[in-house]
């Protein structure tokens, strides 16, 4: 025992000097690396104090020294100092101790008159220095050896981190220097395309400037960052992460690398996202609920009757007028009952009641209406519709009811009920005979007048027996019109020959109507039928007042314009539909032949029509000319080349004379007088020629046009240039013209200021000449194209004339345009809007009815877009006013009737910028 005491004793005798020299390398390290840390916050002031001390205690001592007479040397003190100085601070702090010590002794030698020792300062310096320089290289060696332990610490921490977390190491400046797999796997990169690349390359551009301006402010300033990011992936998907950077400093103290440890938070991210998206879709959903329930006026109240609770919706007191109040005593159900019951007038409560016994026996629904009188004593009509959750006992275990007010449904069920009894009152107070049927065609009711007229009894079916009082020749017509209507919705416009009580047949102006509801579906249809005896009895009379009346030329030409519109909207439906019927058949020889016999007959009415329309623009000043050098000579080729093939048909000869002769003139307007004069001469010389021919009289040019016709009597020649005269043409045939050809001419020889000649003989021929001012020189004619593709574009259509408007949809559609249709300007504005303004160009009538014309209303549409579009007014009004104010808006003009071709090319021309982008 005592042996091994003695052992352990001597073990521990070596072990001791081990154990201090291990703490005095401690304490060595210690104070080096306190040392460090001071130079690297300090790297200049802390050196130069520390030489600046060990100067001062050096000088000090050496006073001390030569006070004691034990001085051998005048730098013995300052040795010391200046080794502990260059061991304390390096260097630096060395050599400001060497010099401001060695100035220190000097300055003392000089004040004790000493002498000045060159060797001994010499000594001092070399040692000095070379203090300084080995106390600096130790401690760069101690700064190595701390930075490599630093790196082996940081290396060793990264691989520990490296199994659990996504590592990466940057620069200063942002490269990339490590990657872990981990990292590598969650941007899809490999290390490869990492290394050295920046870390932005994988912003994902979610989070602002500002968040990256704090990151880097709190790294760069040496603290560590935490916070969740979001980057993008090599295949652009993002993932987040919860991260933490901390910045590895240098030993100036400024970041020379920063080490990021991540977490994967993407799956968390993603529902926080998707929890976050869809409380926001159900907020939306629940304010969209409530404004729907506010709007239409719907509540609801649950009673859950296991648990006793009743609970109402937020807008109960909104929609019944009252909040619910029950009593403090009695069955909870029997005391909401009676306090239901308490705003319920007396003749519903009874009904109410039995409802609520009948839900309370177990009945699975039901629904009831009734009046609710609320707090401020309104009566409201209000739908109740319950459903109730069977418990096990057979008895409502949970009772949900729904409480709709249908007060204005109720008003509109009962005006529409009084407008009903007001019509038939009405109906039956009217002469004319009067009906409604159902959407299906069944007739349902008479007025009286109808009894009264066929002598049918009051008490028969209104839809049996009808048909006895029809002329059955045309019951067959009548059935396929209404069949028509019935499919099409169409409204019924005809004249129905009716047999009255007397037995006699009278005819009846018969006009079926659709009633639509708000969806536009037919709910009924309501026709009215109108004697018309008198009127057919009085159309001669009226015929012949009306060849009269036209002997008055400003009298007629005024009633032509008041009459314009309503004869061409029929006329214009015809030819867009013929059109189309002249598509339809187009394989069916016999059908086109008889559609072109149509057509030149309706032809005949256009050009009547075309003619009027021409004198009342020329009565209203419209078109006023434009005066310019027309070149007469390639005018009159023109015209000559577009007439030979006429010329040969008639078997006439066509002659041209022409000179290099100009004239002042509207090139339209000549070029339509010249054509209503060969026209003429056309027309009225069966056999021989035409000549067209120039003439230079003096400071005028004369356009001669001389025929081999039939010859003009002398006291007939100023006549014929009145409307509607004609020679030789009693039964008004349209192939000879209208007797309006010669009167347009002498309106436009007035806005030409051109004077016409007339010479002529009976059975030789005629000359009609225009005598124009002469010119010099005529500028270049652009050439107008002549084939037009046809029209493509989105065009809205404004026609308050149902048919008409039919026709153009459908012959615009042909050509292949998208239409737009409205009857009305107000109407157009509301689709325009709806649209939000996506068409290409307005197509309107001029006259719409009691609202906006039809410039109004494209004005309008122009003024809310914002932009102008290509519109053409197309009207059958010949007022001069209204054709004025037509020109003036700068809009497209075309007179009904217009043929199809006619509209197509206007059309066309007016969509190609459209077409063309």
């Amino acid at each position: 025992m005592r042996h091994e005491a003695q052992s352990d004793f001597a073990a521990g005798e070596r072990k001791a000097p081990d154990r201090l020299a291990r703490d005095w390398l401690f304490a060595v390290d210690a104070v080096l690396a306190r040392i460090a840390g001071l130079r690297r916050r300090a790297p200049l002031v802390y050196p130069m104090g520390v030489g600046l001390l060990a100067a001062v205690a050096g000088v000090a001592g050496q006073a001390g020294l030569i006070a004691a007479r034990a001085a051998s040397s005048p730098f013995l003190a300052l040795y010391p100092a200046a080794i502990a100085a260059a061991f304390a601070g390096g260097f630096r702090a060395g050599l400001t101790a060497l010099i401001l010590g060695g100035a220190g002794a000097e300055a003392l030698a000089l004040a004790l008159n000493a002498p000045f020792d060159g060797p001994a300062l010499l000594v001092f310096v070399l040692c000095s220095l070379a203090v300084a320089f080995a106390a600096e290289a130790l401690h760069r060696i101690f700064g190595e050896l701390h930075a490599a332990e630093s790196r082996l610490e940081l290396q060793a921490r990264i691989s520990a981190l490296d199994e659990h977390a996504i590592i990466e190491v940057t620069d200063h400046a942002g490269a990339i220097t490590y990657a872990n797999d981990k990292f590598c796997a969650i941007s899809q990169y490999s290390r490869d395309e990492l290394l050295g690349r920046n870390h932005r390359m994988m912003s994902s551009g979610l989070h602002s400037q500002e968040f990256y301006h704090r990151m880097w402010g709190s790294i760069l300033a040496g603290e560590v960052w935490r916070g969740e990011v979001c980057n993008a992936a090599k295949d652009g998907s993002h993932y987040w992460t919860d991260t933490t950077i901390v910045p590895f400093l240098d030993a100036r103290g400024r970041p020379r690398q920063f080490v990021a440890i991540r977490t994967d938070i993407t799956e968390r991210k993603r529902a926080e996202i998707a929890l976050l998206e869809s409380e926001a879709a159900l907020r939306l959903s629940q304010t969209r609920l409530r404004h729907a329930a506010d709007a239409g006026g719907l509540t609801y109240a649950e009673f859950d009757m296991t648990e006793g609770h009743v609970h109402v919706a937020y807008n109960f007191a909104q929609v019944l007028g009252y909040s619910p109040k029950t009593p403090a005593e009695g069955p909870e159900m029997e005391r909401l009952a009676n306090g239901l019951l308490d705003h319920v007038p007396p003749e519903d409560r009874r009904r109410l009641t039995l409802a609520i016994q009948q839900c309370l026996k177990g009945a699975a629904s039901g629904r009831i209406e009734y009046r609710a009188i609320g707090e401020d004593s309104q009566e409201r009509w209000i739908e109740s519709v319950w459903s109730s959750e069977i418990g096990a006992n057979g008895k409502p275990a949970r009772i949900f009811v729904t409480l709709l007010d249908i007060t204005r449904l109720r008003a509109a069920e009962n005006a529409l009920r009084e407008s009903e009894k007001n019509f038939r009152s009405l109906a039956n107070a009217i002469p004319q005979l009067v009906w409604i049927a159902s959407p299906e065609g069944e007739i349902t009711w008479f007025n009286e007048r109808w009894y009264d007229y066929t002598g049918a009894p009051p008490d028969r079916p209104a839809d049996s027996g009808w048909k006895d009082f029809v002329d059955p020749d045309s019951l067959s017509t009548i059935f396929e019109h209404w069949s028509d209507s019935l499919a099409t919705g169409r409204p019924l416009d005809m004249t129905i020959s009716l047999r009255g009580a007397d037995g006699r047949l009278r005819p009846f102006l018969t006009r079926v109507m659709p009633h639509r509801d708000a969806d536009g579906r037919i709910v009924q249809w309501f026709g009215a039928a109108t004697e018309i005896t008198e009127q057919k009895e009085l159309e001669e009379a009226l015929r012949t007042a009306t060849l009269e009346a036209e002997r008055a030329n400003r009298a007629k030409s005024k009633f032509l314009a008041s009459a314009s519109h309503d004869l061409r909207q029929p006329v214009q439906s015809l030819v867009l539909l013929l059109a189309l019927i002249e598509r339809q058949v187009a394989a069916v020889p016999k059908a086109l032949e008889t559609a072109k016999m149509m057509k030149q007959a309706l032809g005949g009415l256009n050009g009547l029509l075309t003619a009027i329309l021409d004198i009342s623009r020329l009565d209203a000043g419209v078109d006023a000319p434009a005066i310019d050098s027309v070149d007469l000579s390639a005018l009159l080729d023109r015209l000559s080349s577009e007439y030979e093939a006429k010329a040969a048909d008639k078997g006439l000869e066509l002659r041209l004379i022409k000179r290099p002769l100009h004239a002042l003139a509207d090139p339209a307007l000549l070029e339509r007088a010249l054509r209503n004069l060969i026209e003429n001469a056309f027309r009225y010389t069966p056999n021989g020629g035409v000549l067209i021919g120039l003439r230079r009289r003096g400071d005028r040019v004369r356009i001669d046009v001389v025929d081999t016709g039939i010859g003009v009597p002398k006291e007939k020649q100023q006549e014929i240039f009145e409307e509607f005269i004609q020679l030789n043409n009693p039964g008004r045939d349209l192939g000879k013209g209208l007797g309006l050809g010669l009167a347009i001419v002498a309106r436009l020889a007035a806005l030409l200021d051109a004077q016409i000649e007339v010479s002529s003989r009976v059975g030789r021929g005629s000359r009609f000449s225009l005598s124009l001012p002469a010119a010099e020189g005529a500028p270049a004619v652009e050439a107008q194209p002549t084939h037009y593709e046809d029209p493509r574009g989105r065009i809205l259509i404004i026609e308050d004339n149902l048919i008409l408007r039919n026709g153009l949809e459908n012959i615009v559609r042909k050509w292949g345009c998208a239409t737009l249709a409205a009857s009305s300007g107000e109407e157009a504005l509301e689709i325009a809007a709806s649209r939000r303004w996506r068409f290409d160009a307005v197509l309107s009538d001029y006259r719409l009815g009691a609202g906006l014309t039809g410039v109004t209303a494209a004005k309008e549409i122009a003024r809310r877009a914002g932009r102008d579009f290509p519109t053409l007014i197309l009207t059958g009004d010949t007022a001069s006013e209204h054709i004025a104010e037509i020109a003036s808006s700068g809009f497209e003009l075309l007179h009904k009737p217009v043929s199809a071709e006619q509209l197509r090319r206007k059309l066309s021309r007016l969509l190609a910028p459209a077409a063309a982008k």
